[in-house]
Order: structure tokens, then C-alpha cells, then sequence
């Protein structure tokens, strides 16, 4: 890499990490949640809702994000979604009913979302196609970052001007964020490689068949993947979406004390989807995938025996680590199995599973509430469902290679003839 395009491919990077940064603020959400039914009388349920429509709404705008962004690029692309997402935090301020803050919350800053969270991942791994473990990892890090910095000073926040006061400080700054990093973004330029005298293009080395969307769609391992990350994303994005009031209702601990536990979450969230792109580069992505819903299995389906502060917050940011690994890994999974040149595309698709387990989340922890009183019950049921997910894994894994074996012995039977 010369020179020039060394330090554009850093700018870029530099750009990705900003937008995914500002972008992942979101997940502060929780905060808002008791205040919210303090000021209203809404139901936690009622309240919890907002988060799943948005989780829903990200992977279906992706799913058109993706077509508008082989059109006219990364950067436009983000700029429709900071655009939609600060108009959604506005009508979020003004909301005193809860359709206004399904319509503001979760479809206007769902769709802002869906339109950015497509574009840093492909711009930043086109200027690394031989990282792209290490590199997606790192750029969706710092998504998770927001949180782990302004939690306690979001709740501070909350508690001095209200939770709709709050949500325009959130927006105005989000967006100041965005018209920064947003800019940055940019493909790399294709460009040839010389193999052996020739040239060959970086998808013909890897000899990877690259899947249209409705090729992906017709093999099993889509429909395997797509059903364990409905799994995963139940789990995690349950514990983001209510982790202040778990905290608070398990430990009874003080809104503060539930930030700090936020804030860990954050952090095991965050940290966890660099060292699992790095580790996916070293020993395969879809290995780390099994590691993660083994942990799961043995966390989730043991938290009915854990009880005080540090516990609880060491429980809930295991489910952290093992979420933002996924997250992590599932990019080079996509593109490991169907190639990089739809990947925006197709992995839009595979993302709806991220709606789907959002909105799973929110009826299992309330049944469990209703049912028990505690969220105790919806822990087991997903451990249980984590259970399905590492079986589910390890036949993913054996078909995978399978077939790779099949297309490699095709190859050597292909340059014998």
C-alpha cells in the first residue's frame, strides 16, 4: 500500500470509527426507560417497546440502505441516515404519548440507523481485504464506545432536565458527531493484483463465489445462520434494552449504581468485538461463533443463582462480551461463505435477524415479569434457546466445510482437466 493510499485508508477508517461511535449512542437507551414511566405512568413493557421497533427497523431500511448505496456511495448514504436520526430524537423530545415515541425512537432513529450502520464496515475492509476480521472489529468497537462514556453522565443529565430535554441534547450532539465523521467515508479504488505474472482481482484470489441475494437465499446455511443470530440478538439486545431496569430490580441498586452496571456491559459489549474480529482471523470466525453460544449457554442458564452488585454485573457483561462478538464475527462470516461483492447487500438481509431477536426479547422478559415477577424466567428461556444455538452452530461449522472441501476438489479436478 503506497503512501497516499496508506493515510487515506487511516482517514477513512478515522471516519467509520466517528459515525459508528456517535451512531451507537443508542444503546444508552435503557437510561431512559424508569424515567420515562416515572414522568408518564407508562409501562415498562409499553417503553421497552420503542427499543424493539428500532431493532426491527435497522436491518429493513439496510436492506434498501444497501441498493441506495451502490448508487451514490457510503458517505450520501450516511448523511440520509444522521438526517433522519436527529429528526427522530426531536419528535422524541416533544413525545408525551407512547405512538410518538414508537414514531420518533423507534422508526425515525431505527431508519436513521439502518441507513448508517451499512456503510463504515464495507468502505473501511475494502482498503484491508486481508483483514477484515481485524478491521470490521475494530471499526464496530466503536460502536459500542458511546455508552461506556456517557452513562453516568447521560443519567446526570436525565435527572437534572428530564428524559425529553435529554433526548435533544442527544440529538444535537449525535449529529455535530456525524457531519464530522461521515465525510471521511469512501470505497477504497479497485485495483489488480499480481499473482504469478498475471493479474488476478482480490475475490479471484480468494476463489470465493460471490452469492447474489438470491442465490444466499437458497442454501441452508443462510437459513442456519439467520436462526442463530435471531438466538444471539434475543439474548443480547435483552439485556441492553432492559439492563437498568434488571439491575435495578435484581440488586436493588440505586439508577446510578444501574448506570455503572450499564457503563460494564458497554464496556465487556465494546471491547469483546475487536478481540473476536482478531480472533476470527486467527482461528475462523464461524469457531468463535460456537465459543459465544457456549458461554451464553452456561451464563444465562446459571443467573438465577447469582445475586449482589458485582455479580450481577459480572453475569449481565458476559452477555455483553458474547453479543458484541457476534456482532464482530458475523461479517467475516458472510463474507467468508458468500464473498465481498454483495455483502452490503446480503448481509442486510441476514441483519434482520438482529429485529427479530429485539423484538423476541421484549415478550420473553415479559412474560417472565408477569408470570414471576422477575426476569429470572426469561433468562432460562433463553439459555435454553442458546442451547439450540451451539448445536445449531456446530452442524453450521460441519456443513461450511463440506462444502468448502467440495468447491476445493472441484478446483483441483477443474486446473487437472
Amino acid at each position: 500500500m503506497a503512501n497516499t493510499e496508506k493515510k487515506e485508508s487511516i482517514k477513512v477508517i478515522i471516519g467509520c470509527c466517528i459515525t459508528l461511535f456517535s451512531t451507537g449512542l443508542i444503546y444508552t437507551w435503557s437510561l431512559y426507560v424508569k424515567p420515562l414511566s416515572d414522568l408518564y405512568g407508562w409501562e415498562t413493557n409499553q417503553i421497552t417497546l420503542a427499543f424493539s421497533i428500532l431493532t426491527m427497523m435497522i436491518p429493513i431500511v439496510m436492506i434498501f440502505a444497501s441498493r441506495v448505496m451502490q448508487k451514490i456511495g457510503p458517505s450520501k448514504t450516511a448523511f440520509i441516515g444522521a438526517v433522519l436520526l436527529f429528526s427522530g430524537l426531536v419528535v422524541c423530545k416533544f413525545a408525551t404519548t407512547i405512538p410518538m415515541l414508537y414514531v420518533g425512537w423507534g422508526v425515525l432513529v431505527g431508519s436513521g440507523v439502518g441507513f448508517i450502520y451499512g456503510c463504515p464496515v464495507p468502505a473501511a475492509t475494502s482498503w484491508y481485504p486481508e483483514k477484515k476480521g481485524t478491521i470490521s472489529g475494530l471499526i464496530l468497537t466503536t460502536y459500542g464506545v458511546g455508552p461506556i462514556i456517557f452513562s453516568t453522565i447521560f443519567t446526570m443529565l436525565i435527572n437534572k432536565v428530564g428524559p425529553n430535554n435529554m433526548f435533544l441534547i442527544h440529538g444535537v450532539g449525535v449529529l455535530v458527531l456525524l457531519l464530522i465523521g461521515i465525510p471521511m467515508i469512501k470505497m477504497a479504488p479497485k485495483k489488480e493484483h499480481n499473482i504469478d505474472g498475471g493479474k488476478e482481482s482480490i475475490n479471484e484470489i480468494e476463489k470465493i463465489h460471490q452469492f447474489t441475494p438470491s442465490e444466499m437465499l437458497k442454501t441452508s446455511s443462510f437459513w442456519l445462520l439467520i436462526l442463530m443470530y435471531v438466538i444471539i440478538n434475543m439474548a443480547g439486545l435483552g439485556v441492553i434494552n432492559s439492563g437498568s431496569p434488571i439491575a435495578q430490580t435484581l440488586g436493588g441498586l440505586t439508577p446510578l449504581q444501574a448506570a455503572t452496571i450499564v457503563s460494564f456491559v458497554s464496556i465487556c459489549n465494546t471491547s469483546s468485538r475487536f478481540i473476536a474480529g482478531a480472533l476470527a482471523d486467527k482461528i475462523g470466525a464461524r469457531n468463535v461463533l460456537s465459543l459465544i453460544f457456549l458461554t451464553l449457554t452456561i451464563f444465562l442458564l446459571t443467573f438465577r443463582f447469582v445475586s449482589g452488585f458485582m455479580m450481577v454485573g459480572i453475569w449481565l457483561g458476559v452477555v455483553g462480551l458474547c453479543f458484541g462478538g457476534t456482532l464482530a464475527s458475523y461479517p467475516s462470516v458472510v463474507m467468508d461463505i458468500y464473498g465481498s461483492k454483495y455483502y452490503p447487500k446480503n448481509y442486510a438481509i441476514i441483519f434482520l435477524a438482529y429485529g427479530i431477536g429485539g423484538l423476541s426479547a421484549n415478550p420473553v422478559f415479559g412474560y417472565s415479569i408477569k408470570q414471576t415477577g422477575t426476569y429470572f424466567m426469561g433468562f432460562w428461556m433463553m439459555g435454553v434457546a442458546c442451547v439450540i444455538g451451539l448445536i445449531l452452530s456446530l452442524i453450521f461449522n460441519r456443513m461450511v466445510n463440506n462444502s468448502k472441501a467440495k468447491s476445493a476438489k472441484e478446483n483441483v479436478n477443474l486446473e487437472g482437466e
